[in-house]
């Protein structure tokens, strides 16, 4: 077997020997002289070394200017040596200049210039000094100005019987500047293009047809590789189709901008999904994941090479110029990546890379036959002329073998794997088997036992049922507790004369959140707390909070706002023994207002809480100190304190007090929290309505918010009003 596979490379390698010595020898045949004599009908004329050429690297020159330049210093138009003129990516504008003659005044001659993305070609025929015929064509043109409609510039030559008519040839453009011409006679030029275009077809047939197999076989098997090969056969093909000047002819003859860049983007997106193919075929991922970072970083370049190739359409000629040649370096750096990737992995033994490399060795051969031609070092012939053609075909060929392969492997190994899970269910069959038979004499065993201990579960349900019954009627209990120490909604409007509102919505039966009222000496007391936690642990805090706000009002006698949150602050300090485990972080935000009705004023002091209010619909907001109720002292500060604003009423005032839970209830069609700039937005547009059509605003707006969601925090709003020292109505 090893010996029929060196017998097997040994030929692939003498085949490839023997292509490129056929078409160099081919290439090498045939030099004429100065002047062109068309004498044979049946020969086509292959006339590159009959053109003296003049390089215009001014690119001013005109057709007079030349004239007169060639009649003045003709040692400036050089000699062809050449049959396929060739100056590279040259800026310069270049002036071809031949004599022709015939000996057959029945005879029609045509100069076929086979390079079909040449941009501006224009032909000069004088006789006898004097102009005969002009023609102007290029591929920026539309293309049905061209003097015979075929895909390559074909121009008809007007000759006379033993008459010598002088061709110049204008070429400019920001193409290479390769001039691969032809005369011949129009019998031989139709049977020439009707046995290559017919040769083309074929090729163009064959990688479809190979294309469409694959695609079946992709939407067969849902295997990506098929899918990558589908599209780089695609756009190889549909490379090739341009390359030949039918993307022009049939897609856009009338659009040249599009046809300009069409080649190079489509060079581009070829070799962004011949790399995709070659990294997922060859499982670089897996087995080569430095060498597939390298590719992320190839594809990268592929992608913004694409995009300058097709940006360069809106800029000059030099830029277009600069992105066919940045293509054709990104061409051949994929190509080296993907002939390099495939050694490694033949190196690595990977059994698909035989016909992986096979393939890119083939298009190689092609591509370096279709180099040489370009470069004139070997000459247009059957086989140089379509090598690359032939060399895609022969890769299309081999990598569907191995997409074959690739798959059969696969399928060997489930076949294998298959076998050998029969073999290890039908051993696992045998032992579950007899595992059955021991565990059925142990079932009876058990089922007693699980019986048993089912009657001592379903006592301890019993048991945990009655706990749970005794925890909740507590915590309802706590609930009625909590709310008769808490003022009634009715008792808070009451106080305020029908100027407020409670928006009060616990998370659990009981809540973190509380609100406080209480008069003494003529002031009015009212509070808004946010308890750490929610449910029974917020619902302690509140009790705290409550209770120590009564005492510091009634016995204390204290009426500073800030005062009041101070030893709100130390109470709860002392009471949770914070100072002997700091650790224990629990404690409130509140916010205080003390209100004088007899001098319409208001004090109020914030802890981590605002102050909402509306003047002549204006809303103002005073905020709150930063730090907490409860909790050890910061850094920054020896002792909790807070600050104490003053606001004089002279005009009817709406406030505002609320703890968090309204602005993070979460809701939407996002799932996003209500936040506290949509809460202000909601006061803005409510407050002018009554106090309780404003509530009933509010409580709608959560309830459509908050939708399917659950609630979250504790909520607590509550408005009241002040009339003023002007005693408007609200």
């Amino acid at each position: 077997m090893i010996q029929n596979r060196k017998a097997t490379q040994k030929s692939f390698y003498l085949f490839l020997i023997n292509l490129a010595a056929i078409g160099f020898f081919f290439g090498k045949v045939g030099a004429q002289d100065a002047l062109l004599k068309l004498t044979n009908p049946n020969k086509m004329y292959i006339v590159g070394k009959n053109f003296e050429v003049f390089a215009d690297s001014s690119r001013m020159f005109s057709l007079q200017e030349v004239l007169n330049l060639y009649e003045k210093e003709p040692q400036k138009f050089v000699k062809s040596n050449q049959n396929i003129p060739n100056f590279g990516y040259s800026n310069a504008n270049f002036w071809l200049r031949c004599e022709i003659s015939t000996t057959d005044d029945e005879q029609i001659w045509f100069l076929n210039m086979t390079k079909s993305n040449t941009d501006t070609m224009f032909v000069y025929e004088f006789m006898d000094d004097s102009l005969i015929k002009m023609h102007k064509t290029g591929s920026l043109f539309p293309f049905e100005q061209r003097p015979i409609p075929y895909r390559n510039f074909v121009v008809p030559l007007h000759l006379k019987k033993d008459k010598i008519t002088t061709l110049y040839l204008f070429f400019a453009g920001s193409t290479s500047k390769q001039f691969p011409m032809r005369v011949m006679s129009e019998n031989l030029f139709l049977s020439v293009t009707q046995k290559s275009d017919a040769f083309f077809l074929l090729i163009c047939g064959i990688l479809f047809g190979l294309t469409l197999y694959n695609a079946f076989l992709y939407v067969s098997i849902r295997e990506v590789s098929y899918l990558l090969y589908v599209f780089y056969m695609f756009f190889l093909g549909l490379s090739i189709f341009t390359f030949n000047g039918l993307f022009f002819q049939y897609i856009t003859p009338n659009i040249p901008t599009i046809a300009k860049i069409a080649s190079n983007s489509l060079v581009s997106i070829t070799t962004l999904f011949g790399l995709a193919f070659a990294v997922n075929f060859l499982k670089t991922k897996t087995l080569f994941p430095l060498v597939y970072k390298i590719s992320w970083l190839l594809g990268v370049l592929i992608s913004i090479n694409f995009a300058f190739v097709v940006s360069s359409i809106w800029l000059d000629a030099e830029v277009f110029l600069l992105s066919a040649r940045t293509t054709g370096i990104v061409a051949f750096s994929f190509a080296v990546f993907a002939l390099l990737l495939g050694v490694i992995s033949l190196w690595k033994k990977l059994r698909s890379a035989r016909f992986y490399v096979l393939a890119w060795s083939l298009l190689l051969v092609g591509v370096i036959m279709a180099a040489l031609k370009q470069a004139g070092i070997v000459d247009e012939n059957a086989i140089t002329e379509y090598s690359f053609q032939i060399g895609a075909v022969f890769e299309a060929l081999a990598l569907s073998l191995g997409l074959a392969d690739k798959i059969n492997i696969e399928r060997a190994k489930r076949n294998k794997a298959q076998t050998e899970s029969i073999a290890l269910l039908e051993e696992n069959r045998k032992i579950i088997q007899e595992q059955n038979e021991i565990l059925e004499q142990k079932v009876e065993e058990r089922t007693t036992e699980l019986n048993q201990a089912l009657q001592v579960v379903q006592k301890q349900n019993y048991e945990l049922e009655t706990i749970n019954t005794h925890i909740q009627d507590s915590i309802r209990y706590a609930k009625r507790i909590q709310t008769a120490i808490m003022p009634t909604e009715k008792a808070i409007i009451e106080r305020f004369g029908g100027q407020a509102f409670v928006l009060f919505e616990p998370k659990d039966i009981v809540s973190g959140d509380f609100y406080w009222t209480i008069t003494q000496n003529g002031l009015t007391y009212l509070a808004v707390g946010d308890c750490t936690g929610h449910g029974v642990s917020g619902a302690m805090l509140t009790m705290i909070g409550e209770n120590v706000l009564t005492q510091l009002v009634l016995e204390n006698q204290l009426t500073d706002p800030a005062e009041i949150l101070q030893e709100l602050h130390n109470s709860v300090y002392t009471l949770l023994k914070q100072d002997e485990n700091p650790n224990v972080k629990d404690g409130m935000e509140v916010g205080v207002c003390v209100i004088d009705f007899a001098k319409q004023c208001l004090h109020f002091a914030g802890a981590k809480q605002p102050l909402v209010y509306f003047q002549r619909g204006e809303m103002q907001i005073i905020k709150g100190d930063k730090r907490p109720i409860g909790g050890k002292l910061f850094k920054d500060e020896e002792e909790r304190s807070f600050t104490t604003h003053f606001l004089d009423i002279d005009l009817p005032t709406r406030f505002y007090l609320y703890s968090d839970g309204y602005q993070d209830q979460i809701g939407g069609e996002e799932g996003r929290k209500f936040m506290s700039q949509n809460f202000k937005k909601l006061l803005v547009e409510s407050h002018p309505q009554t106090f309780e059509a404003q509530k009933q605003m509010i409580f709608q707006t959560l309830k459509e918010w908050q939708g399917n969601y659950k609630q979250i925090d504790d909520i607590t709003v509550l408005g009241f009003g002040m009339k003023g020292k002007m005693q408007f109505v609200l």
